[in-house]
C-alpha cells in the first residue's frame, strides 16, 4: 500500500476538519457524461403516469434562513422530474438540533426521507433504533451507477447483512496534520520545529515557540473535550468520532492491531491526559473552552488559537478558509490512513418515515452522479448565487457573502468531490491531489468494512455513554488537577456500567467478521 511521505518543511495540504470535511465540496458541472439519468434506476422518469414523489432531503445548517431555497428547489425538480420522477424539498436542520431531531424520528407526522448519518449519532446507533432502512436491494435495483463509484467503501456501510447509507465523501482518508494560521505564524516569526511528528516532544516545541512569541493567544483548543484523539496513535474508534456519543473501544493502532481495548484505561490515554494537563497549567491551550464552548473554528475565528492538531482530509485548507475568513496551512503529521468509522460519518440514509425508499435511492444514486443537479443543490443558480472563475472553481458573486447570501450557507455537501464544483480558494490543481486521499493511496485500518452491531448491549452503551460524557471533557480539558486519580475513578465507573461487556461483545463480532475475510 503506497503511504504518504513526511515532510520536513512546512505544506499547505488540502485537507477537511471533522465536522467540516463535508463543507460545501464542490466540481465539475460540464461533465455530462455523468448525468445519472440512463441507469437502471430511472425507469420511472418521463411518461409515468404517477405524480413526481416529493423526496425530502435533510440539510445540515447553522440556524440561518437562506432566502433561495424554493428558488434552488424549483431549478433541481426541472432535472429530477424528468429523469427520476420525483420533487426535491430541503429540510434544515441546524447542526446543533441534529442529533435531536434524528433521535425523533416516526414520533410525528413529519416525513424526512434522506438524512446525513454519522454527524451526531452514529450509524450503528440509529440502525439500533430502528430509524433507518435497509436499502440494500433497492442500491441493487436502483443504484449500480453509485455503488460501482463506491466500490469497497460500501463494505463500511453495513450492520450485519443490512445495509444503512451510502458514501457521501469517495476520499475519506484523514492525516495527522498541525493546522495554523499562517497569517500569524509569519506576523510574529512562529518557528515550527524541524522534523514535524505526532508526538509529545514536537508538540512541546510548537506550543512553547508559540508562548515565547508576542502572539497574544494559545496554541490549540480542546473544544467541548468531547473529541478524543492520543497523540502518535492513528486509532480505530467503535462508537461516534463526533458528536456526544461515547467511545467504547479502540485499536490503538488500526493498521497493526486486531485487540479492541477500552482506550480510557491505557497508559497512552493517561499519557494524553496528562499532557493536557500540562498545556492548560503552561498556558499552551484555551483555559476555559470547556464552558466558554469556543471549540476550533470558533477559536479560528476569533483568532484566539493558531491552530492545532487535527485529522485533516482533502478539502481541509480551503474549506477551513471559507468557514474562518483567513488562510490557514497544515504540516503534516503522519500518512493518510483509512478508518472504517470514516466511511459511515458521512453517509447518506433513508429514514423510516420514507413513504417512497426506492425514490430516495434513486435521487441518492442521481446526487452522488449527476454533478449538474448536485452542484445545484450545493451552490444554487449560477450568475445569482456564484460565479465561475474557472471550469471547476466558483466564486460568490460580487457583493455577496456570508451576511447576505440567499444559498450555499448549509455545513453539508452532496455529490462526488472530485466532480462538482469548488469555490475559491480552491484552484484546479487541486482536483490533480484528490486521489491521495482515495482508497487506493492509504493505508487501511485493520477494522476497515467492519461495523459493530451494539444492539445486544445497547443498555450498557447508554450507560457507558453517560460515563463518558461526565468524566472525559474535563480530562481533555485539561481541568483536572489529580489526573491519575480522576482517570482511576472514571474506569471504576466504565466497568460498573458495563464497557468490558460492550468490548468483549465487540471483539466476539471483530473475529467472526476477520474469519469470514480469511484474516
Amino acid at each position: 500500500m503506497k503511504k504518504m511521505k513526511k515532510v520536513k518543511k512546512i505544506v499547505s495540504l488540502s485537507v477537511v476538519f471533522a465536522m467540516t470535511a463535508t463543507m460545501l465540496a464542490g466540481c465539475g458541472g460540464d461533465n455530462k457524461s455523468n448525468t445519472g439519468g440512463n441507469s437502471d434506476g430511472n425507469n420511472t422518469a418521463s411518461g409515468d403516469s404517477e405524480e413526481p414523489y416529493e423526496v425530502v432531503i435533510e440539510m445540515l445548517g447553522s440556524g440561518v434562513a437562506q432566502a433561495g431555497t424554493a428558488e434552488v428547489e424549483a431549478a433541481i425538480n426541472e432535472l429530477t422530474v424528468p429523469a427520476i420522477n420525483c420533487t426535491v424539498k430541503f429540510r434544515e436542520i441546524p447542526i446543533a438540533d441534529h442529533a435531536t431531531q434524528l433521535g425523533l424520528l416516526g414520533t410525528d407526522s413529519d416525513k424526512i426521507d434522506i438524512v446525513f448519518v454519522g454527524y451526531t449519532t452514529s450509524m450503528q446507533t440509529l440502525v439500533v433504533n430502528g430509524l433507518l432502512v435497509d436499502i440494500g436491494d433497492l442500491l441493487n435495483q436502483y443504484g449500480q451507477e453509485m455503488l460501482d463509484k463506491a466500490g469497497i467503501l460500501m463494505d463500511a456501510c453495513k450492520v450485519g447483512d443490512g445495509t444503512y447509507c451510502v458514501p457521501g465523501n469517495y476520499y475519506p482518508a484523514t492525516v495527522d496534520s498541525l493546522a495554523y494560521d499562517k497569517e500569524k505564524v509569519e506576523e510574529f516569526n512562529i518557528q515550527i520545529p524541524d522534523n514535524p511528528e505526532d508526538s509529545y516532544d514536537w508538540l512541546r516545541k510548537y506550543y512553547a515557540a508559540i508562548k515565547d512569541s508576542d502572539y497574544d493567544g494559545y496554541g490549540f483548543s480542546a473544544g467541548d473535550g468531547v473529541t478524543l484523539s492520543i497523540a502518535g496513535h492513528n486509532m480505530e474508534k467503535f462508537g461516534a468520532s463526533m458528536g456526544a456519543e461515547a467511545i467504547y473501544g479502540v485499536l490503538l493502532d488500526m493498521e497493526k492491531d486486531t485487540n479492541i481495548v477500552n482506550v480510557y484505561n491505557t497508559d497512552e490515554y493517561l499519557e494524553e491526559v496528562k499532557f493536557r494537563r500540562e498545556c492548560w497549567e503552561k498556558g499552551y491551550m484555551v483555559p476555559d473552552s470547556l464552558t466558554s464552548g469556543n471549540n476550533y473554528v470558533s477559536a479560528m475565528m476569533a483568532r484566539q488559537i493558531i491552530g492545532g492538531p487535527y485529522p485533516a482530509n482533502a478539502t481541509f485548507v480551503y474549506n477551513n478558509k471559507n468557514l474562518v475568513g483567513y488562510e490557514q496551512a497544515c504540516v503534516p503529521l503522519g500518512e493518510a490512513v483509512l478508518t472504517g468509522s470514516s466511511i459511515p460519518e458521512y453517509g447518506l440514509g433513508v429514514t423510516i418515515t420514507s413513504e417512497r425508499p426506492d425514490k430516495a435511492v434513486q435521487l441518492l444514486n442521481m446526487i452522488m452522479t449527476n454533478a449538474d443537479l448536485a452542484n445545484l443543490m450545493n451552490y444554487g443558480i449560477e450568475g445569482k448565487h456564484y460565479v465561475k472563475v474557472s471550469d471547476r472553481i466558483i466564486e460568490n458573486p460580487e457583493g455577496v457573502d456570508f451576511s447576505n447570501a440567499e444559498w450555499g450557507m448549509q455545513i453539508c455537501s452532496y455529490g462526488d468531490s472530485a466532480q462538482i464544483y469548488h469555490k475559491t480558494p480552491f484552484t484546479e490543481e487541486w482536483y490533480d491531489t484528490v486521489d491521495e486521499y482515495g482508497v487506493d493511496k492509504a493505508v487501511p485500518s485493520q477494522a476497515f468494512g467492519y461495523v459493530f452491531n451494539s444492539e445486544s448491549v445497547k443498555t450498557q452503551v447508554a450507560a457507558v455513554t453517560s460515563v463518558v460524557a461526565e468524566y472525559n471533557p474535563s480530562l481533555m480539558c485539561g481541568l483536572v488537577e489529580d489526573v491519575e486519580s480522576r482517570v482511576a475513578e472514571f474506569n471504576a465507573a466504565l466497568e460498573t456500567a458495563g464497557i468490558n461487556d460492550i468490548i468483549a461483545e465487540n471483539q466476539r463480532q471483530f473475529d467472526e467478521w476477520r474469519a469470514s475475510k480469511g484474516k
